[in-house]
């Protein structure tokens, strides 16, 4: 009768009538002030987390550390880490040393993931630039030796190419690049197997290059390198051995480019006149991988890969075999 009189207001939909026994009720008669939250239907519930909350919105203690001890301990140490920054005492955080980090870098560089093995590069670059000396340098080149001999083998072009992305190349060359800046700290052998490194990674990189200065200033290094094979330079089997895989790197790139730069065949030419000159400084055990590329330049020079012409006379042929002695006739 009120309502339709208009003497009370119209129930709104997002008003909640609560009962006696409703758990709301219950706790405001026991003194609580629960927080409250309101559904879609106009029913109030009560939130178990905001239960534990006080007014000024901060979860008690007693919840922190009943919520600790029911984790891990891993989990219960990092969860008292800000009390104890609020109350001023020390975070207990032990140092790692040099050693330590560069093995723990030397696992994450030989990560076959792209991410991974960057974020690896860019802190093996602090800790070295901040970390390397005299003492620890050989650590250091150590940790990234097989970075470095996987670079150093890798091919880009013929039947051993192996596709690798351009950002974890460039990467590689940082790394290489930051020991070019330190070398004076490393030994000999050290030295030795950086300069490798850098012909085989740097200076094979650069054959790459489309224009004649770059493509041209490359080939000279590649030249020097083998005229750098002579007994007098190159002491030992294996020394030697090593000297020659990369030159033949080198060699197998310059052939590559042979046919497809009109710019470069004259320098390549001239190269593989020179190695043919010093074929005796390459290892024995090379060889074999070096005559096959002179023969394969020398059969690109003749032009013998094109289509070879019959030996035989042709069915029907009006050929006279004594008026024309061609060598593809048969007489």
């Amino acid at each position: 009768i009120a309502r339709t009189y208009r003497i009370l207001p119209p129930i709104s939909r997002n008003f909640a009538v609560r009962s006696r026994n409703s758990p709301v009720a219950m706790s405001e008669a026991m003194g609580e002030k629960p927080s409250l939250k309101r559904q879609r239907d106009g029913s109030v519930e009560t939130d178990e987390k905001e239960r534990h909350r006080t007014e000024e919105g901060e979860v008690p203690d007693d919840f922190k550390r009943r919520k600790a001890g029911n984790a891990s301990p891993k989990a219960a140490a990092d969860a008292a880490e800000p009390e104890k920054a609020v109350s001023g005492e020390p975070t207990t955080r032990k140092p790692v040393g040099t050693a330590e980090a560069l093995q723990k870098l030397r696992k994450a560089l030989q990560s076959r993931t792209d991410a991974k093995f960057l974020k690896a590069v860019v802190l093996f670059e602090r800790l070295l630039g901040a970390q390397m000396a005299e003492d620890n340098a050989e650590a250091f080149f150590e940790a990234a030796m097989e970075v470095l001999s996987a670079a150093e083998e890798r091919r880009n072009v013929g039947e051993e190419k192996v596709e690798v992305a351009e950002e974890r190349r460039a990467a590689e060359a940082r790394l290489l690049d930051a020991f070019n800046v330190n070398s004076g700290l490393l030994q000999d052998a050290s030295k030795e197997h950086l300069r490798r490194c850098n012909l085989a990674m740097k200076v094979y990189q650069a054959l790459d290059d489309d224009e004649s200065f770059g493509f041209n200033k490359a080939m000279r290094k590649v030249r020097a390198a083998v005229e750098a094979l002579s007994p007098s330079a190159v002491n030992g089997v294996a020394l030697r051995g090593q000297w020659c895989r990369a030159v033949l790197k080198l060699l197998d790139k310059a052939f590559y480019y042979y046919t497809m730069r009109a710019f470069a065949k004259q320098s390549i030419e001239q190269l593989f006149t020179l190695v043919k000159h010093h074929r005796q400084y390459f290892s024995e055990d090379r060889r074999g991988e070096l005559d096959e590329l002179i023969n394969a330049m020398d059969r690109k020079q003749k032009g013998l890969e094109a289509a070879p012409r019959s030996a035989a006379r042709q069915l029907n042929s009006k050929a006279h075999p004594l008026r024309k002695r061609g060598a593809a006739i048969l007489r």
